[in-house]
């Protein structure tokens, strides 16, 4: 195990983070030499409506 597993655990490397998220917290105590850079988590809720009015095209409404 420590032939592969320690030197991975020591790369230097950066993690990402959510801000103020257990993985953060995780990070910071467990990896304490490598940097956490705070990430935005990429999703976002779809517009009111946005779900079911389908594309101009037809494309995505089931017909065939």
């Amino acid at each position: 195990m420590d032939t592969v597993l320690r030197p991975l655990q020591e790369k230097p490397e950066t993690l990402y983070v959510l801000p103020g998220s257990r993985a953060e917290e995780y990070a910071e105590r467990r990896f304490p030499h490598k940097p956490a850079q705070e990430v935005g988590g990429g999703w976002s809720a779809p517009a009111p409506g946005a779900g079911r009015a389908g594309r101009a095209d037809g494309a995505g409404s089931g017909r065939r």
